[in-house]
């Protein structure tokens, strides 16, 4: 997966590196010009205009081929990233119940961590032991011997 997405960027890289360039000898068109015959040049200069007119056309419409081909390849990056084999844990399944309050440790970090404090229902605990003793006390004070 990793290869794939070394090379998508490559490729996207590689088009922005032929814009700046093509941007680059068109600034410059007057410097380093080669030596060419007539013929030729009257040829390189049929296909510039004709595309030059094919980009006016397709921009006058809306449609701009080498933008396009930039939006796919950076779309194609960022679907490569977003891969599951990228991740660090597997996506939570939708079946799975999602928990009323998620666990973020202790509730009571500065209170002790006995085992008495953290059992459910040990709120009781304290009325249940006030009750045996004095239902003990009572049945001890109620004995004559």
């Amino acid at each position: 997966a990793r290869e794939g997405i070394d090379a998508a960027e490559k490729k996207l890289q590689n088009l922005r590196a032929a814009k700046s360039v093509a941007r680059d000898i068109l600034s410059r068109e007057h410097l380093d010009m080669p030596q060419m015959g007539d013929g030729a040049k009257k040829r390189l200069a049929k296909v510039g205009k004709l595309i030059k007119v094919t980009r006016k056309f397709n921009k006058a419409i809306g449609v701009d081929n080498i933008e396009r081909e930039e939006a796919r390849l950076a779309a194609e990056v960022e679907k490569l990233k977003n891969a599951d084999v990228m991740r660090l844990r597997p996506p939570t399944p939708e079946h799975r119940p999602g928990h009323l309050r998620s666990w973020t440790g202790p509730d009571r970090p500065n209170q002790s961590r006995s085992f008495r404090e953290t059992t459910p229902w040990r709120e009781h605990d304290d009325s249940r032991a006030l009750k045996q003793r004095s239902a003990s006390a009572g049945a001890i004070m109620g004995q004559t011997r």
